[in-house]
């Protein structure tokens, strides 16, 4: 495979096609977070009649997790070597019923925040600290009777630059497709933003010249290259009230021109 950061042209026409925005439209649905899966023992089937009874048509439904879980039994052994799975889901028998029930199945994948990658190898994707060499983590004041606290954020975020990390993430996407889902969701597609210590980060893949928001677009464009059906994105919600594309990459008027 060939990866790349470049500076991209807001529309990549290639990748754009029809089939996919036929498939994707008029779908209306639950999101199931891995709590509410775990309460069901990942008995996604059980939520089915309740789309048909309010006449709803998808399912939003976590396959990696914001701390990087995968909930299914992955086959690719790349993707095995490094995942750790929890509470997995019969992927098989779910795609069968759904099929049946007439369900649009949407696996939402969170990208750049994972505590998973963020420890393999030693930390070998995890963000650097300037200061210190060692893996970045966000640091926020508190206050407490008058006095001021440092705590970390708890939110471990691998490097948005480092093509490895694409490549694990889109190939997790490749086989949840060919193995029976229909739409691939990314969340956290974006770059950190929480802590007081946003400028002591290291991105150690960093390419000089190259924005965040390039970063964000030169992922999007090897994922639609590879990915073989619909592609949706989780937009930052701040992005609402001001722009935060310098800070998230995410350039929210470009990314609505994406091709899905």
């Amino acid at each position: 495979n060939t990866f790349s950061l470049d500076n991209l042209e807001v529309l990549f026409s290639k990748y754009a096609t029809d089939e996919y925005k036929r498939r994707s439209v008029n779908k209306k649905g639950i999101y199931i977070s891995p709590y509410a899966l775990m309460k069901r023992k990942g008995n996604i089937i059980s939520f089915f009649p309740f789309l048909k009874e309010k006449n709803l048509n998808s399912i939003v439904v976590d396959m990696k997790d914001d701390w990087g879980y995968l909930h299914f039994i992955p086959k690719n052994p790349e993707i095995r070597k490094i995942c750790k799975i929890k509470n997995p889901i019969n992927l098989e028998k779910v795609v069968e019923n759904a099929r049946k029930d007439g369900i649009y199945l949407i696996a939402r994948i969170v990208v750049f925040k994972d505590r998973i990658l963020y420890n393999y190898n030693n930390n070998e994707f995890a963000l650097k600290d300037k200061k210190t060499g060692l893996p970045w983590m966000g640091v926020k004041l508190i206050t407490n009777n008058g006095k001021v606290f440092s705590k970390e954020t708890r939110e471990y975020w691998v490097d948005p630059y480092n093509t490895n990390v694409w490549k694990y993430v889109v190939e997790i996407a490749k086989e949840l497709v060919e193995r029976g889902f229909d739409e691939i969701q990314f969340d956290y597609i974006r770059f950190p933003t929480d802590g007081t210590n946003l400028r002591d980060i290291c991105y150690p893949s960093s390419v000089k010249g190259m924005s965040k928001e390039n970063v964000i677009f030169s992922f999007l464009k090897y994922a639609r290259k590879e990915i073989n059906a619909p592609i949706s994105i989780d937009i930052y919600g701040n992005n609402g009230w001001y722009r935060s594309g310098g800070m998230t990459g995410q350039d929210v008027e470009k990314l609505f021109w994406l091709p899905k």
